[in-house]
């Protein structure tokens, strides 16, 4: 983008095209890693979740 500017000018609307392009793909990029990191958390939530409920059933599985 930035040598399209360079060569034709700021305003042209090639210019304009590409940073339009660009921001559909930053905006994409954030989406991205905002699931990215909803996914993590409640996959972290589900793994401690799951250690809360299989930790009683390992112990008495012991017991027995």
């Amino acid at each position: 983008m930035i040598s399209t500017a360079m060569q034709t000018s700021f305003t042209s609307e090639e210019t304009i095209k590409c940073s339009q392009e660009l921001d559909q793909l930053i905006i994409h990029y954030q989406t991205y890693k905002i699931l990215e990191n909803r996914v993590g958390f409640y996959q972290s939530v589900l793994n401690t979740i799951s250690l809360f409920v299989m930790q009683p059933i390992l112990s008495i599985n012991k017991i027995k």
